[in-house]
């Protein structure tokens, strides 16, 4: 059975479909593909360093978290009252410190040797802050509606971890150890492996920490410390009698022996294994950076200038000893922030995680503000891809149907992982499968004639055709869309409908170049009725004077030729 293809363009910001213009030999395509990008729910750490040169930093960020807390509720990141981004629909937050004990060595600087605060969101007997009270949750949660003063300040109690905790700081690993769970979720990558602790202990991610983690849900991770990450791997490192490190003192040794602490990997195949897709990680670290280095919003670090070779690292971010004090390095920025020294191992992780698809970005702490932090965490949120408007009205059946059928190929996920789904299966009765994904089959929802009548969707699981609910901002006459089920990250969504189910013409669609007026009544990608036959294709494509007009109407490797937009591929 031969289909023809309604193409779709999704509403929401950053999950723009795009239309691929039609081969050269005319062949109708199976489908036109949307990536799914809906991402609506965030969950939030902090990694706070707990040790005592940081009563200055836990100040201001104290001060700073009202104005993040508003961006992430609103999406109003200039405070201008209008919303740049969009809100949360909502968020969980939570806060471990960077003590991880010293390896069972008692030392003068770490109280609690064997595992300090253990990467918990609840710290028995910690010190509460000014005006905090004892018994808060272990995690913070907001949705759209509450009290976002309240939540601030609830977070300036959370963030305000003290300045008693060990001095050799393990960023890195209390990020994993918090959010780890023991055995692979339903919010886990496919090949989830569970990493194991000091003392062969378990991640808290499925233990005292289950229920943060949400499928679906991005994760940011924010480590906020003046110094590197001493996540060791011999414990030993930490003795002051340890023959091995015996010639370094113990002020240098995380610095000095990177070959005692655990390897960057771990933590980036690690951090990565938390999502089921890289898309839905950030990696936020506030550290030790030059303020001239920091990124624009939005903008790529220069991870040469800051981890680099020698030749091009910033002189700055060079880790060396600082002849002066003897046991201490030369540090890398001082701001109204306070000071701090070369984070080189956080980031590392962090241009490792973005080589692997998630995103990441830095923050200098020394700027005594989040600067535009806020707005980055913020942009982590990107709805779409769950109401997609169909350029051209479908015809229903006599019992509302339409003769279209919606195949999601998730990226990792099960077909019973979605609402709705089942396998879809080949002529001898096998599960489909394409480039390495399941094809699932959607069930199509039926709206009665009852539901038309009365503006109410139908009832079930799976997808329906909306031309009557409104209203919504699609074109077309009526206004359509196709209303999806929630669907995992960086899914595949087709839509394959029967020729006679499709409208007046369009894009892509058969025509007579000997007919001047083959396409005049054809609807582009967006509606227009701009669409003249090409030539080449034997199709119905969009006008255009110049490239950009094919651009603008979202063709994927089109250009304009002879009035036309055109595949490339096609053109001499």
């Amino acid at each position: 059975m031969r289909c023809s293809i309604g193409p779709l363009l999704a509403l929401s910001l950053g999950a723009c479909a795009q239309t691929v213009v039609r081969p050269c030999d005319a062949t109708v395509r199976a489908g036109d593909v949307i990536t799914v990008s809906d991402v609506r729910d965030l969950d939030l750490l902090f990694v706070v360093d707990s040790s005592s040169s940081m009563a200055e930093e836990q100040g201001w960020l104290a001060a700073e978290l009202p104005r993040l807390v508003s961006v992430l509720a609103t999406g109003d990141v200039d405070g201008d009252g209008a919303a740049e981004l969009e809100p949360i629909r909502s968020l969980h937050v939570g806060v471990v410190t960077t003590d991880l004990g010293s390896g069972g060595h008692a030392l003068p600087t770490c109280e609690r040797p064997e595992l300090g605060d253990d990467a918990r969101f609840e710290r028995p007997g910690a010190t509460l802050a000014d005006g905090c009270a004892a018994g808060r949750p272990a995690f913070l949660a907001f949705a759209p509606g509450g009290d976002p003063v309240a939540f601030a300040d609830a977070l300036r109690c959370a963030t305000t971890v003290g300045t008693a905790g060990c001095a050799f700081e393990q960023p890195l690993e209390a990020a994993l150890k918090a959010l780890s769970p023991a055995a692979p979720t339903r919010w886990t990558a496919a090949d989830y492996v569970a990493p194991r602790f000091f003392g062969d202990t378990a991640g808290h991610g499925d233990g005292a920490h289950d229920g943060f983690l949400r499928a679906g849900a991005a994760l940011a991770i924010v480590p906020f410390t003046d110094e590197d990450d001493c996540s060791f791997a011999d414990p030993d490192l930490l003795d002051p009698d340890s023959a091995t490190y015996a010639a370094t003192s113990l002020n240098l040794r995380c610095a000095e022996h990177p070959d005692a602490l655990n390897p960057i990997e771990r933590f980036v195949d690690g951090l990565l294994a938390l999502r089921s897709h890289p898309g839905l990680l950030l990696f936020a670290p506030v550290v030790g950076v030059p303020l001239d280095l920091e990124p624009a919003l939005g903008g790529v670090p220069d991870y040469d200038r800051l981890v680099g070779p020698a030749d091009v690292r910033d002189p700055r971010m060079r880790v060396e000893v600082d002849a002066a004090a003897g046991d201490r390095l030369v540090a890398s920025c001082d701001g109204s922030g306070g000071v701090a020294f070369p984070p080189e191992r956080i980031v590392q992780v962090a241009e490792a995680l973005a080589v692997r698809g998630a995103r990441s970005t830095v923050r200098s702490i020394c700027r005594g503000a989040l600067g535009s932090l806020p707005a980055e965490i913020a942009a982590a949120i990107r709805p779409g891809g769950t109401v997609d408007c169909v350029t051209r009205p479908l015809t229903r059946a006599s019992d509302g149907s339409v003769a279209c059928a919606v195949e999601v190929l998730p990226e990792v996920e099960p077909c019973d992982a979605i609402a709705g789904a089942a396998p879809a299966l080949d002529a001898a009765g096998a599960p489909r499968v394409e480039d390495g994904r399941a094809v699932c089959s959607l069930a199509q929802r039926v709206p009665s004639p009852a539901n038309r009548d009365a503006g109410v969707a139908p009832t079930g699981e799976g997808w329906w055709y909306d031309d009557y609910l409104g209203p919504f901002e699609c074109a077309g006459d009526p206004p359509s869309r196709l209303a999806l089920p929630e669907l995992p990250f960086g899914a595949r969504v087709v839509l394959r409908c029967e020729p006679e189910t499709l409208g007046a013409r369009g894009l892509g669609e058969p025509c007579d170049p000997g007919a001047p007026d083959a396409c005049a009544d054809g609807l582009g990608p967006y509606g227009e009725r701009r669409l003249a036959c090409d030539a080449v294709s034997a199709t119905c494509s969009v006008v255009c004077e110049a490239d950009r007009d094919c651009a603008r109407a979202h063709l994927v490797d089109a250009v304009c030729a002879s009035g036309v937009c055109a595949p490339l591929a096609c053109v001499p």
